[in-house]
Formats: structure tokens, sequence, C-alpha cells
């Protein structure tokens, strides 16, 4: 959708289980910082101004998606360390699908591993980054199975979180422009078809009827008796 100066409005929401990284993911993206672990609110919303083909966008980002049924984007996240938050995407993943297909909308949907603070494959315990419970193999192969691009992102080191949003912006501004042309394209049929019945219409008016003064091609008038 449009409103005002930008020439389209993408919501955007985040998914998944409490601390796995949601205000960090949103929060390095919009205002370019990092503040570590934040207490969970009940509502947190960000906006950011972007370009897409050299047009001016707005996306609105919901780090708690109740009050946005059917997102243009979802991103669904789990934290690499915590492997029950890996478990629930796929109800995630399931609950989005089904809001989509109630509102007859198309979603992008992201599947984001946060908290990839070291090395991808970093099993041991640091001062700095906790154990990996989950391995990059892992998220691409669940990826895989959703048939849903992936990202592996830190915040905290800012790695790939801005890359992931503009994959997904992108994707969704595509989306967005595919159904305006798709409903110009079907405005214009109906056009068409209300245009051409007017014409048969008056087609059928013209050669199908003979006025009722009017005599008969071929035929004279009688004269009274």
């Amino acid at each position: 959708m449009s409103s005002g100066r930008y020439v389209a409005t993408i919501e955007v929401v985040l998914k998944g289980d409490n601390k796995t990284g949601k205000t960090a993911f949103a929060r390095r993206f919009v205002l370019k910082t990092y503040s570590g672990w934040s207490k969970d609110t009940d509502y947190d919303f960000y906006q950011k101004e972007g370009v897409n083909d050299k047009k001016l966008i707005l996306a609105k980002i919901h780090e708690r998606p109740r009050e946005v049924i059917a997102p243009d984007i979802a991103y669904l996240l789990y934290d690499v360390t915590n492997e029950k938050s890996f478990q629930q995407i796929q109800k995630y993943y399931d609950e989005t699908i089904k809001d989509a297909k109630d509102q007859n909308k198309k979603v992008v949907i992201v599947l984001i591993g946060t908290k990839a603070d070291g090395n991808a494959e970093q099993e041991v315990e640091s001062k700095e980054t906790p154990p990996r419970k989950i391995t990059a193999a892992q998220g691409k192969e669940l990826a895989r199975k959703l048939a849903i691009p992936f990202y592996e992102v830190s915040a905290k080191k800012d790695i790939n979180v801005d890359r992931a949003f503009q994959f997904g912006i992108d994707e969704a501004c595509n989306n967005l422009l595919a159904a305006k042309k798709s409903k110009e394209i079907e405005a214009s049929a109906k056009a068409l078809v209300t245009i051409k019945t007017r014409e048969s219409a008056s087609h059928t008016n013209n050669l199908g009827e003979t006025p009722r003064d009017q005599p008969t091609l071929g035929m004279r008038p009688q004269s009274p008796a």
C-alpha cells in the first residue's frame, strides 16, 4: 500500500520466541546501534525510510506482530544458541502461512538465525559468545525444507542485518508492484468488456429493430380504403 510521499508502505513483523534478539535485530537496522539484551515490552514498533528503484518507501517493523495479521514480510527468528527457539520455527511458519491464506495476501517469509556472533560453527563457550547449539547447516536445511531464504545474523557485530532486511523489502516491493499491475490489467479488462457490451447492444438495436412508424423496406404503405 502507499501513503503520502511514499510509493509503498511495507509492513514487517518479527516472529520468534522471547529473547531471540528481535529487538536487537530491529534496532541495528533502524538505529544502527546495539544495546545488548533489553527487557521484553508489550509492543515495539520501528519505522525506516528506504529507496527501491529510486522511489521512496517506508518500512514499518513490528516486534510484536499481534496487530498485523497479514504483513508484507515475516522474519522468523531463532537464537543459534537456543535449540528450543529453533524447534518453534515450524509453528511460526504455519501461523504465517495460514494468516496469509486467510487474507489472500502474498507474504515474503525469511528465516533468521540470530546471535551468530562467533565463528559459524563455534561450539565452545567463550567469554563473549555462548556455545552454538544450531549449526549453519541445520538452518540451511530447515530453510530448504520450508522453501524460504535464510540468513545468519549478528546484531552485536552488525553481520548480515542490513542484507537480510534489504532482501525482504526488495521482494515485498516486487510483490506490491506485481499486485498493482495485476489490478490495473483487471480493471482495463473489465472496462474493455463494458465497452464491447455497450457496442454490441447498440449494434443490435440499430440492425435488429424497425421503428414502428417507418415502413418496412420493400413495402409500400397502403392507402386507407
